[in-house]
């Protein structure tokens, strides 16, 4: 099977790009106004035209400049556009963070949006990390929400998104990958398991309920992929002890017989990380 090469992938992507905004919605068949804005969508279309090699358009990667909360204790961005704290997503504002890393580190934008982007990278950043759950290497989906909660999947994501953007701004991990392997979980889930929050979120485009689900063992390992180069000796035994674990409960070497093609291909990812094959 020939690989799509880049203006096959910019092609299909236009081709299911919103016809009311410079964004994406969740689905691709809701282009139309009257479905939500999706940030972290809108954020994995950005980051698959930079894995290409594209330029995104400037008001493509505006929307996700201005779609970010930056007011007191900002730094966020919610799933679907709105001010409203209670609503800051850590989802969102990883993958975020993950699409404004790619366009800034492989040069992808100009100098005036560029330096507009290092700036949310880093206010992103600072977020996700006062807003983790202190020494537990945790965080939770809606951390301003009473609905709020702990979310593994979202930890592991969270994690990963502060590794790809460390070295682009100089952010010490130290402390964060102490955290993770000191916390690292001793139930296991099936490689297919996922979270879903099912916060209804007020925004600018009505209400909406953010129903993404999230694959919990893809992400626990992807994130700690990402820190294992990062952690002393004794803490990659500790890592290798446990990814053996995982990779046993979690039945993921039967992962072929998952039905939804999306869930192979982040377990895929996930295998590919623990092989240092996926950046």
């Amino acid at each position: 099977v020939n690989s799509p090469n880049s203006n096959d992938v910019e092609l299909q992507l236009r081709k299911v790009k919103a016809i009311d905004c410079s964004c994406w919605k969740e689905w691709i068949n809701q282009r139309e106004h009257t479905f939500p804005k999706h940030i972290p969508a809108s954020a994995w279309a950005i980051l698959a035209l930079a894995y290409n090699q594209v330029r995104p358009h400037r008001s493509e990667v505006d929307f996700i400049l201005k779609t970010q909360n930056i007011s007191a204790g900002g730094g966020w961005w919610p799933v679907f556009p709105s001010n409203n704290n209670e609503f800051a997503s850590t989802f969102a504002t990883a993958w975020s963070i993950i699409a404004l890393n790619k366009l800034i580190g492989d040069n992808l934008l100009d100098k005036d949006q560029e330096d507009k982007a290092v700036s949310a990278l880093k206010s992103g950043q600072s977020w996700l990390i006062s807003n983790r759950e202190h020494e537990k290497g945790r965080w939770f989906d809606y951390p301003s929400s009473k609905s709020g909660q702990i979310s593994l999947s979202l930890s592991g994501l969270a994690i990963y998104s502060l590794h790809q953007s460390a070295k682009l701004v100089n952010l010490d991990v130290i402390n964060l990958d102490k955290e993770w392997v000191a916390n690292l979980p001793e139930n296991i889930p099936n490689a297919g398991s996922c979270e879903i929050p099912y916060i209804w979120v007020k925004g600018f485009d009505g209400l909406n309920q953010d129903t993404f689900c999230q694959l919990t063992v893809p992400w626990l390992i992807i994130g700690t992929a990402a820190i294992y180069e990062n952690v002393t000796p004794f803490e990659k035994l500790t890592i290798n002890s446990w990814v053996d674990r995982v990779i046993l409960e979690s039945k993921i070497t039967f992962s072929d017989n998952i039905a939804e093609h999306w869930k192979r291909s982040e377990i895929i990812i996930a295998l590919r990380a623990l092989l240092g094959t996926f950046i």
